[in-house]
């Protein structure tokens, strides 16, 4: 540990080489002995001592007090006063310049050591202090967050460039301002008025207690709309008393959060209006923690019979409305596996009995880690689609079961006889079939050409309606 060093500023020799002495059998550094008060400030910039012993009465132009206050301003090295005279008015100059102590002459080697370990320490601390101060004061002058400082009758005494850039107010205005005046305009989140006896800082005051992340709107009068502000709220007490002397209020500026919050809320209204008109049924199944809807639209009830709430109540309800023999096919989202954009077809079992078509297209929702965990979904009643296609496929086979009834049959017939044994009929069935005549004749009207003849009769069936063509 290093010794401490002390500077001794003594205008009477004898008394400051036995003060000399004394200091060095106490343990310290004497490194220098000033005779006037500008010598002393020489000898601090020089050597830097710890201390500074300073008699008050000093030759030359300048006293121990004076010398004493430029010291300390400029050097921040902690100042005893020694001094023969301790009248009122002497000591009431000295304290002017704030010592960190005295000694009388004649002084004493244990109360000299007390008085500038004391000293020492009291330097210590206030620097300690002062850091922390400094280091408070910047992270109060540029922490975005706001800070209101309200003495214990409401009124602003003290405020941060923060608060008041999130309230559009200096601190000029903001100064002596209380919670209950009425150019705040602040409002509760439903757009209620905010009284001032119960804003966060009032509440705390009064009761006091601190008040947690309390949200409210503000007017800001520079962009003439309202800001919405997070506040905390704090009481301060001195020593010994249970009422508040002041108390600290915190916000954030939370109108970014609140704007995105109002559009997320919109878009979900929209969505929600939009789902809710579709015809088809939109869902979002979970997996994990547990499975079941977390949503499910009204059409529902017009495709399958059952409501929204009982497929909220029965999570297994959407796979008991499928059909016991198109299950397989949901083996994938069993398995906790789905297809990017997936989309299947099959039956359901509608809560009457009733069988319909179903076309669902689902998107797999993951976790960070790739991990299936919900599923968002279009379904769709597409029975009637599925009865054209089907009656399609019946009319398309048919026709070309005719077609090879016609082949066959002119493979095996004697062609020339049957076309003049039925040549009349024919030409009666194509004109009522709106067929022209010419279209089986080849460039001589008496001649047939087979294969336009077919071709004819194939035209003039697909025109006729079905009941015509249909066997008895």
């Amino acid at each position: 540990m290093e010794k401490i060093k002390i500077l001794i500023v003594e205008d009477q020799g004898i008394i400051a080489r036995d003060l000399q002495h004394i200091l060095k059998q106490l343990g310290y550094i004497t490194p220098a002995i000033a005779l006037s008060g500008q010598e002393a400030i020489q000898k601090a910039a020089e050597v830097q001592p710890d201390l500074v012993l300073m008699d008050i009465v000093l030759k030359g132009k300048m006293d121990g007090i004076e010398t004493a206050e430029q010291i300390y301003a400029r050097f921040d090295i902690p100042i005893i006063f020694v001094t023969a005279y301790a009248d009122d008015e002497t000591l009431k100059q000295a304290r002017v310049t704030e010592p960190f102590g005295y000694i009388l002459k004649p002084f004493d080697e244990k109360g000299l050591h007390t008085t500038i370990q004391m000293a020492l320490y009291k330097h210590r601390m206030e620097t300690k202090s002062r850091e922390s101060e400094k280091r408070y004061r910047a992270l109060f002058e540029t922490m975005t967050q706001g800070v209101v400082y309200q003495d214990a009758s409401g009124q602003i005494i003290s405020a941060n460039p923060a608060a008041g850039k999130i309230l559009g107010l200096t601190l000029d205005q903001m100064q002596g301002r209380t919670s209950l005046d009425p150019r705040w305009k602040a409002v509760h989140e439903d757009g209620s008025d905010f009284p001032g006896e119960t804003h966060p800082a009032m509440v705390a005051l009064k009761t006091g207690k601190a008040v947690h992340n309390v949200v409210m709107g503000v007017f800001h009068p520079n962009q003439e709309e309202y800001r919405w502000i997070d506040v905390n709220a704090v009481p301060q007490f001195k020593p010994g008393e249970t009422k508040p002397y002041q108390v600290y209020a915190t916000f954030s500026d939370i109108t970014k959060r609140k704007q995105i919050e109002q559009a997320l809320r919109e878009s979900e209204d929209r969505f929600r209006r939009l789902a809710e008109n579709a015809q088809d049924i939109i869902y979002r199944y979970r997996l994990i923690p547990t499975a079941g809807f977390e949503y499910i639209s009204s059409a529902v009830v017009a495709v399958t019979g059952y409501t929204p709430e009982e497929f909220y109540a029965d999570p297994q309800l959407g796979i008991k409305t499928v059909h016991q023999e198109d299950r397989h096919l949901l083996d994938n989202l069993n398995q906790g596996e789905l297809p990017a954009d997936s989309s299947t077809v099959v039956r359901w079992v509608r809560k009457d009995g009733k069988v319909i078509w179903i076309e669902a297209r689902n998107v797999p929702i993951l976790d960070d880690k790739g991990s299936l965990i919900a599923v968002e979904g279009i379904a769709r009643d597409i029975t009637e689609r599925k009865q054209v296609e089907e009656a399609l496929q019946q009319r398309t086979a048919q026709l070309e079961a005719l077609r090879e009834v016609g082949l066959e049959l002119t493979a095996k017939l004697d062609l020339d006889a049957l076309l003049h044994s039925v040549a009349s009929r024919a030409v009666e069935l194509l004109v009522h079939g709106g067929v022209n005549p010419s279209v089986v004749y080849g460039a001589k009207k008496c001649t047939f050409s087979l294969h336009k003849l077919s071709n004819a009769l194939l035209v003039t069936t697909e025109r006729l309606p079905p009941s015509c063509t249909r066997r008895n």
